[in-house]
């Protein structure tokens, strides 16, 4: 089967924290999770909790010292073996500040 990522995936485990807001500006929810993989367009994460699909988020990725915050949509949300949920998001509207930060945490990590 043909790889039809526009993004190659890399393997790394972060601490994240999510959430989303509704149209009236109100905290729907907030949960934590980490990340399985990610890439420049986007990230799978591990939650405790399934994420309907199409659910916009604000992310806050930690990695070492760093955290960066980004926006992102559920592209897809599967229960797994542990029971934990692996969600599959596409990150949005990225500023050229959180593509550039990003991109130099995917070259560190990808030695």
């Amino acid at each position: 089967m043909k790889e039809q990522r526009q993004y190659p995936r890399i393997s790394t485990l972060n601490m994240i924290s999510l959430q989303t807001t509704g149209a009236d500006g109100f905290l729907n929810f907030d949960t934590m999770g980490r990340t399985l993989d990610i890439s420049a367009g986007g990230a799978l994460l591990e939650t405790v909790m399934q994420i309907p699909e199409e659910t916009m988020l604000e992310l806050n990725i930690q990695n070492e010292e760093d955290i960066l915050t980004i926006k992102g949509k559920v592209v897809h949300s599967r229960e797994n073996a542990d029971g934990k949920y692996e969600t599959g998001i596409k990150f949005i509207d990225q500023t050229p500040e959180e593509s550039t930060t990003l991109n130099s945490w995917l070259k560190e990590t990808d030695v």
